[in-house]
């Protein structure tokens, strides 16, 4: 049974996740509209980053426990494939490198880049929104047996 420190701790999680997510988003966006390397975000370093463990938790590789309970939630209430994850996550650290080291990815890509990046985003909030009612139902059930 998990308590409600569990639930902190993996809402925390998917919040940083969900972030992350967010910064990658930006940076991209921006990086779309002026097509210049300097519009990256300076926490692209730490979105690589999330990215790599992220895909080291899809691989079920060494990975931060948080990241891959996020990411069995997210597979599981989702019914997101593992391979579509992997791949999204793969081309966007690939973009992002690209771009890093001067190369002009292809627009397509970007593209399917943002729009993966806002699904996923999504799909943290869901979680985060499922795991503060979990918080939320457990909070008041305490209260009433005092």
């Amino acid at each position: 049974m998990e308590s409600a420190a569990d639930h902190y701790r993996h809402l925390g999680a998917t919040s940083l996740c969900s972030g992350l997510a967010v910064e990658c988003l930006i940076s991209l966006e921006k990086y779309r509209v002026t097509k210049n390397p300097s519009a990256l975000r300076p926490t692209i370093q730490e979105c690589q980053m999330f990215i790599k463990q992220t895909i080291a938790a899809l691989k079920e590789e060494k990975a931060p426990y948080l990241v891959r309970r996020v990411y069995k939630e997210l597979l599981g209430k989702n019914n997101a494939s593992k391979d579509g994850l992997l791949r999204g996550w793969q081309t966007i650290d690939s973009v992002i490198s690209e771009i890093r080291q001067g190369h002009e990815p292809d627009e397509k890509r970007i593209d399917e880049c943002i729009k993966f990046l806002k699904t996923i985003i999504s799909q943290f909030n869901d979680i985060s929104e499922h795991l503060e009612k979990k918080l939320y139902a457990s909070s008041w059930f305490t209260r009433e047996l005092r």
